[in-house]
């Protein structure tokens, strides 16, 4: 028997939305049973302040303790000429560690981001190969 989309795929919170104005981290990400791949989707909503720029990498962590950089998985800097659009990066799960998190950098003058950021897992396939979104990464 075939498995349905929604079956195979499975959304988590990895930023929630809300106005950034400091560096952090992002939520922790656990790996289902059967991911294998990942789209990490970031919605910039409103930009603010002077001169201000956003980082989003993604890491890492067996334990959820421990956390590296994925080498590869950083989106291009942002700016408020970024505002009001979504940015999408992959990540092949398979050989990762079981947790993902994303984790931002702010700059500026008084700068504030209203961005949001959800993780989407599943089986290798089962996620779009293309979108309509600027693709950030591909590791």
């Amino acid at each position: 028997m075939q498995s349905s989309a929604h079956q195979s795929l499975r959304a988590d919170e990895a930023l929630r939305p809300e106005a950034k104005t400091a560096t952090g981290n992002g939520l922790t990400v656990t790996k289902s049973q059967d991911a294998e791949e990942a789209l990490v989707v970031l919605q910039i909503g409103a930009v603010t302040g002077t001169t201000p720029t956003l980082d989003v990498k993604m890491q890492d962590s067996p334990d959820n303790s421990v956390w590296t950089d994925i080498t590869g998985a950083t989106m291009a800097q942002k700016t408020a000429s970024h505002a009001n659009k979504i940015y999408v990066g992959r990540v092949n799960w398979k050989h990762k560690a079981k947790h993902l998190r994303a984790v931002f950098t702010i700059g500026g003058t008084t700068p504030s981001f209203t961005v949001a950021a959800a993780i989407i897992q599943g089986a290798a396939g089962t996620l779009p190969t293309a979108q309509a979104n600027t693709n950030e990464f591909s590791v």
